[in-house]
């Protein structure tokens, strides 16, 4: 909480494989060799003994994004050496070995897929000189499966073009949006963009905009500097997001019965009031602001005991739940709906407030799976997505639905791991603290020893697991970005606060 604090601009997330990719795409000129040359040499070292890059628990269609990305850049490099020539047909034939387990309906729900795909795909669809054929075939083959998707991405190139409105979050995906054709018509709005450092939380974006602006702006290019001076030449999935670090570490860290000194907790009611806006909260600067950040910002600030004002999740709210983006948007989520249900429980609830945590305690009921699980479409893993819904119906449903969160208790102690931990594809520090947070808030009179145990095995597989190096598997990133990855400081906040909490008697 202290660093979350003290250095906002330093909220992140861990390394990102498809950030990088954009930014060792910038040309090799005196202002961009050293961050180019730094976030090559990064991809070339990160690539998989399979040619894959991404997660190694991570299954093939996880890895498919971040496979595409340092292929196109490690292949479009015009000035290859043997190291970068070498990385590209290894990308290659992991692509077209694979080919068969992509197509679109078999892929995962992380953001912008589909147009991301379609534009990396389109990148590599251009190859012809110095790879083989046989390589190339299975890159061709996903461009015939994804083409549909190649029109919806050209759609919003044309609307952008044409100045017509896009979605929200669309400056976060402006490197597969932009080309440098496009600079005479949005050269002054890039230019704005680029001169507040980090366009939209992402350092592609910011990237693909500089080579596109055509020169060198001071503060997007420090802001590119800065983070592959502290990521060893990489860059992150999302920098900076104070609000969602603090909101998320706010919420996490009291929900397992955790007391802030008085000092602490005054400072951090202010920083999160300061994120607060009447349209909601952003995740960072430049970033839109968003149901979820909004829901978990204003449920913060209600356990650190400040009256909350839920104003701004009206905006947010849809005919059946409530949305993350904008109404109408494809899936609703369950761990956004379940962050509303929390920031919504006040102590006088109005008319309309009754009505709306109804409604956010219905769509979570719907959403759970038969065997007490739910899942979620911005975490790989089903036991986030259950600690969140089943702390917030024991806690803030208005008639709480009791058999149910017995279900989902049952199915947690179900799928606890022997060595104490949790993990969809093998033990991690993320899932295995999310779950025994869960069992330690869920309000529930229901096992109340097998929890205990549970809990008390899971902090000596966290004691162990905080010390792992960050490239360990039990750090696997699992949270859907443009692809997977982790907010560092918020898992091992939680991860911590369990220890602490496990080690404390009752």
């Amino acid at each position: 909480m202290d660093r979350a604090l003290s250095d906002p601009q330093g909220a992140t997330t861990g390394p990102s494989c498809y950030e990088t990719s954009f930014v060792a795409r910038l040309p090799r000129t005196p202002d961009y060799v050293g961050i180019a040359d730094a976030a090559m040499n990064h991809l070339v070292e990160d690539q998989r003994p399979d040619g894959s890059w991404g997660p190694s628990l991570a299954p093939p269609p996880y890895r498919l994004v971040p496979t595409l990305a340092a292929t196109a850049a490690t292949a479009l490099r015009q000035d290859q050496d043997a190291r970068h020539v070498t990385s590209a047909r290894e990308g290659l034939a992991w692509l077209s070995a694979h080919a068969e387990e992509f197509p679109p309906e078999r892929l995962p729900d992380t953001g912008g897929l589909e147009i991301i795909v379609a534009a990396l795909l389109e990148d590599l669809d251009t190859l012809t000189v110095g790879q083989d054929a046989a390589l190339l075939h299975g890159v061709h083959r996903l461009a015939q499966v994804h083409a549909p998707a190649r029109h919806r991405l050209e759609r919003l190139r044309g609307a952008m073009r044409s100045g017509h409105p896009l979605p929200p979050y669309a400056d976060h995906f402006l490197e597969v949006l932009v080309s440098p054709a496009d600079t005479p018509r949005s050269g002054a709005r890039w230019g704005a963009l680029l001169a507040q450092g980090a366009v939209a939380c992402s350092p592609a974006a910011t990237a693909t905009l500089l080579r596109a602006h055509g020169g060198p702006v001071p503060a997007a290019t420090a802001y590119l500097v800065s983070n592959a001076r502290d990521m060893g030449g990489a860059q992150p999935g999302f920098r900076p997001i104070p609000a969602f670090e603090l909101a998320w570490i706010t919420r996490d860290v009291l929900r397992t019965g955790s007391v802030l000194p008085g000092t602490a907790a005054d400072r951090m009611r202010r920083a999160l009031r300061r994120s607060v806006t009447p349209d909601g909260v952003a995740v960072g600067p430049g970033a839109p602001a968003d149901g979820d950040t909004t829901a978990t910002t204003l449920a913060a600030l209600r356990l650190l005991g400040a009256d909350v004002d839920t104003t701004p999740l009206d905006r947010f709210e849809d005919v059946d739940a409530f949305a993350t983006f904008y109404l109408g948007e494809s899936g609703p989520s369950v761990t956004t709906n379940a962050h509303a249900l929390e920031a919504l429980t006040g102590p006088t609830p109005s008319a309309q407030t009754r009505r709306q945590r109804h409604k956010a305690t219905e769509y979570l009921l719907d959403s759970q799976e038969s065997g007490g699980l739910w899942t979620d479409r911005w975490h790989a893993s089903p036991y986030y997505a259950t600690a969140c819904a089943m702390t917030a119906l024991s806690l803030c449903a208005p008639k709480r639905p009791t058999p149910r969160i017995k279900a989902s208790v049952d199915a947690m102690l179900r799928e606890q791991r022997p060595d104490g931990s949790w993990g969809i594809w093998g033990p991690t520090l993320d899932e295995t603290a999310h779950a025994a947070g869960a069992l330690i808030a869920t309000a529930v009179d229901h096992r109340h020893h097998d929890r205990r145990q549970a809990v008390s095995r899971a902090a000596a597989f966290l004691t162990d697991a905080l010390h792992a190096h960050a490239d360990d598997a039990v750090n696997t990133p699992l949270w859907h970005g443009k692809e997977l990855y982790q907010p560092i400081q918020v898992v091992r906040a939680l991860s911590v606060a369990v220890t602490e909490r496990a080690a404390r008697p009752g």
